[in-house]
């Protein structure tokens, strides 16, 4: 038995409408900004801060922000401004750890040319 059937009026036809997820990714993406991965995370180690601990010290200056936010900044992903800010504001509160940069050296910079055949 159909709708039409029981006396029930048709519905109307459906229109389409646009995938609103695509919509806000693409405006998203606009309004984003890709930080560099590799000193972000040179800056935490060099302070000694982990993405957790960068998200709880954001969180009390009043800042939303996720550990895995920070994440994504460390590992390439584009992030909101406002993010790169908070981030930013946590990192320049705190002053590196002493000794630590020369311990991370080896790690973080790329050897000289002379250097890569050793």
């Amino acid at each position: 038995m159909t709708q039409q059937d029981r006396g029930s009026p048709p519905r109307p036809a459906a229109t389409p409408r646009p995938h609103r997820e695509g919509a806000r990714r693409s405006a998203s993406l606009s309004y984003s900004v890709l930080v560099n991965g590799p000193m972000l995370r040179h800056q935490m180690r060099l302070r000694g801060l982990t993405a957790a601990e960068v998200a709880r010290r954001a969180k009390r200056h009043g800042h939303k922000i996720s550990e895995a936010t920070i994440s994504h900044a460390v590992n390439g992903y584009r992030i909101h401004p406002a993010k790169l800010r908070a981030i930013a504001a946590v990192l320049n509160e705190m002053e590196p750890l002493p000794g630590v940069e020369v311990l991370l050296e080896v790690e973080t910079r790329p050897l000289p040319p002379e250097q890569e055949s050793i």
